[in-house]
């Protein structure tokens, strides 16, 4: 072979080798770090996946069953327990004298000794959601120790156990795949859309994505693309372990070059859980939030503070003149090294057909500074920084309890305040906000409703006056003095639901709640031994306006039966 065939086979391999010696260089799996589930690795989330509103911090793992053991990863002490309706769920970290920290979310319990410190708590606070830090080093863990059990928790989409390795000082999450976790992997990544966007100057105000799909014929015909401009690249793309399976995970490099020369690069070794929210500048949020898939950019948007690209290379944008002509390769890998490419021509000649701009209003919001709309009875207030671009404010009132806060489809990047005079109205303590049809949670002071709101679109007040429902009370006709499980459903379909608690002849009962089902759960055993005789168990539920509903239901502990006497055996 001739020496430049060897260096133009080093070159073009360059991209995976230094892929593959950075996950070689910091590998923690399967060496350093056991697996924290046993058995072949099906994944159904990747790290830095495409999430609403956030960059997926961890990578799921699915048994596709509740109840699998959980394994620590490594030797060190629980420093964080956590429980709570949505998010995680239930959750363990672990802190490692490598300077790490482990995370085990959407528990469906806890081992053993760590099950029992958590009720403790649960009962003393008389709360289900509860948060603790062990003091340091007293809640100790071997690595391969079974610390706790897959479950369906939180936030939850089904069964599966999102594991997290963080850096303990800064709590960025790490890639754990990137870091060794053994996969096989054997498909590449799959590219449903490729896309050329107008890319409007930094100054400009907000307007709509101004996109063409890029056709790919059969076969290897290269496509010829025309435009003028300032122009990006974005993608539509998933990766999943084989070709036939189901799970659509997320990217982990994506490359882009010019003519050879590299302009764009993505690659997800870590997230920072501080600048989540600028995923909604990383993809055509207007296009993904009126129904579209997440297309993602392969340029770095202005207000994109995210850590994740080689920043060195530029923006990735390409500026057009007529008669300009271009090469331009698309490159996607998945952590294990699958490489899949797209190439198209990309010439100078035409402007792509632009859509009409969002209608101007009489109000403009700029960015950079705090802005009020008041609107009848609503004050909205927008503190410096809460959306990426200045807009004109669209602002639409159908009646008097409801207000049209501009678009969903506008991102948001901080939260902003949403208040109602409710004065001249009856009960105001009955009044809650809801935005696009979700309710939220509302505080009342007098006359004045108030909530804190991170998307734009509809708000609407709403009176409720409708207590929850508790049904499908379910007592096993086999309880016994060592307990039994009683299962109920509690929902509010108003204000959504604020409290709720449980006693047996008077003694608060722990209820363990679902609130995507609904279902809670409450294990007599927790007040075991029960006497023999007649007992009552009682279910209060409240909602967010304070209506409350009340179930007293009777059931029976039997007697013991004296064990049988054996007859006397003559000898």
């Amino acid at each position: 072979m001739r020496i430049k065939d060897i260096i133009i086979c080093i070159i073009a391999l360059l991209p995976l080798s230094v892929l593959w010696a950075q996950q070689g260089s910091g590998a923690l799996f399967p060496g350093r770090y056991a697996v924290p589930v046993k058995g072949p690795l099906r994944i159904s989330g990747t790290h830095g996946e495409l999430r609403d509103n956030h960059y997926h911090a961890g990578t799921d793992i699915s048994p596709a069953l509740e109840s699998v053991p959980v394994y620590a990863a490594s030797d060190g002490y629980v420093s964080r327990i956590r429980i709570s309706h949505s998010g995680y769920g239930k959750v363990i970290y672990v802190d490692h004298p490598d300077g790490r920290t482990t995370v085990y979310a959407h528990l469906q319990r806890f081992g053993d000794a760590i099950q029992s410190y958590v009720k403790k708590i649960q009962y003393a606070r008389q709360s289900y959601q509860m948060e603790a830090w062990p003091a340091r080093g007293t809640m100790r863990v071997v690595k391969g120790q079974i610390i706790a059990y897959s479950g369906n928790t939180g936030s939850s989409g089904g069964p599966h156990l999102h594991f997290e390795v963080r850096r303990t000082a800064s709590g960025a999450s790490l890639n754990a795949l990137a870091l060794g976790l053994p996969v096989v992997d054997n498909a590449p990544p799959v590219v449903r859309g490729l896309y050329l966007v107008r890319i409007p100057d930094e100054g400009a105000m907000e307007q709509p994505s101004d996109y063409v799909q890029i056709p790919f014929p059969a076969g290897d015909s290269i496509p010829l693309v025309t435009a003028i401009g300032r122009v990006g690249i974005a993608i539509d793309a998933y990766d999943s372990q084989t070709p036939e399976e189901r799970n659509k995970n997320g990217l982990y490099r994506i490359d882009l070059s010019v003519d050879g020369r590299p302009i764009f690069c993505k690659q997800v070794d870590s997230t920072d859980f501080t600048r989540d929210r600028a995923i909604n500048t990383h993809i055509l949020y207007d296009v993904y939030r009126g129904g579209g898939p997440r297309i993602e950019k392969c340029y770095i948007d202005p207000s994109d503070p995210a850590d994740l690209y080689d920043r060195s290379l530029g923006n990735g944008t390409l500026t057009l003149v007529a008669g300009d002509r271009h090469t331009i390769c698309v490159e996607l890998r998945d952590a294990a090294g699958n490489l899949t490419v797209r190439r198209f021509t990309l010439a100078g000649q035409y402007e792509l057909n632009t859509p009409p701009l969002y209608p101007t209003t009489e109000r403009r919001i700029a960015r950079r500074r705090q802005e009020v709309v008041v609107c009848g009875r609503f004050t909205a207030t927008f503190p410096a920084g809460t959306f990426y671009r200045d807009l004109w404010f669209a602002l639409e009132q159908t009646d008097s309890l409801s207000v049209g806060l501009h678009r969903k489809t506008t991102p948001v990047n901080t939260p902003f305040t949403v208040e109602f005079d409710a004065s001249g109205l009856p009960s105001p303590g009955k009044l809650y906000m809801s935005c696009n049809g979700a309710a939220m949670t509302t505080s009342c002071s007098g006359k004045l409703l108030s909530c804190s709101l991170s998307s734009l679109g509809e708000v609407k007040v709403a009176r409720d006056v409708r207590p929850p429902v508790i049904s499908q009370v379910k007592i096993p006709s086999a309880l016994t003095a060592g307990g039994g499980l009683i299962r109920a459903v509690v929902r509010d379909a108003d204000s959504g639901l604020a409290k709720y608690n449980a006693t047996v002849d008077g003694r608060w009962i722990l209820l363990e709640y679902d609130y995507k089902s609904g279902s809670v759960v409450a294990d007599l055993s927790d007040l075991a031994p029960l006497a023999p005789g007649d007992h009552r168990l009682t279910i209060t539920a409240t909602d967010r306006c304070g209506n409350q509903s009340r179930q007293s239901h009777p059931f029976t502990i039997p007697a013991a039966q004296a064990p049988a006497q054996k007859k006397a055996v003559k000898q």
